[in-house]
């Protein structure tokens, strides 16, 4: 089982890196003015209806104040973090092998490394191709496309040596740390069980070879539960 250690937070790991810091007003304005206007003189040169310009630009701001409010709440949070001794959580990880399995729909990529001791490290989601998760510079025109991140070293993943950050508590990690040296991921016809709920980091028994039967038996049960 891999063996995490704790550190003490920075304030780099408590800002988004796509996002920086909350700057509630500032933030708020911006969609006002972006959304709230430009999105109804739009709407509104299309349909010449005032009322579906105001409900359009309603909804989109909405749904945008919805989202700067929970960012500027989980700033928040993660700061009042920062007087605790150790309160993130990493977890270093060494592998030989990685597996690119397929996931249901549009929730994927998908990545299986092989751990020592019949261990297998799932990574899932699309936050895997964001360059902000690896605090890597923003890839140039299409970047890298024989990297599976579209990274450049030393920022190129999946790597045979890499660590998760992420804080106490929490299973999604804001950081992977890259450690070691590329390693390709090797095509597989292994799906993931569709309907089963897996989260962002997994740990479970099984095997590359094995790996069709182990993801069925660890997360189908979850499928059907």
């Amino acid at each position: 089982m891999l063996a995490p250690r704790y550190r003490k937070a920075a304030k780099q790991d408590v800002w988004d890196p796509t996002r920086g810091p909350s700057a509630l007003f500032s933030r708020l304005l911006t969609s006002f003015v972006v959304l709230g206007c430009g999105v109804f003189v739009l709407v509104f040169a299309l349909t010449k209806s005032f009322g579906a310009a105001g409900i359009v630009s309603g909804i989109l701001l909405a749904a945008s104040a919805y989202s700067i409010l929970r960012h500027h709440r989980d700033i928040k949070r993660r700061e009042r973090r920062l007087a605790e001794p150790e309160p993130i959580e990493v977890i270093e990880v060494r592998a030989a092998r990685v597996l690119d399995v397929e996931a249901p729909g549009s929730t994927g990529p998908a990545l299986c490394f092989e751990l020592p001791n019949d261990q297998v490290l799932l990574l899932y989601g699309q936050r895997l191709l964001d360059h902000a998760l690896y605090r890597a510079p923003r890839p140039v025109g299409d970047g890298n496309q024989e990297r599976f991140n579209l990274s450049e070293d030393p920022f190129g993943f999946p790597s045979d040596h890499f660590a998760l950050h992420r804080w106490r508590g929490e299973t999604r990690p804001f950081w992977i740390e890259v450690l070691g040296s590329y390693l390709p991921p090797e095509n597989s016809p292994v799906q993931l069980p569709a309907g089963a709920k897996i989260q962002e980091v997994e740990v479970f028994a099984g095997t590359i070879r094995s790996l069709q039967k182990d993801l069925e038996t660890t997360f189908g049960q979850k499928a059907t539960a």
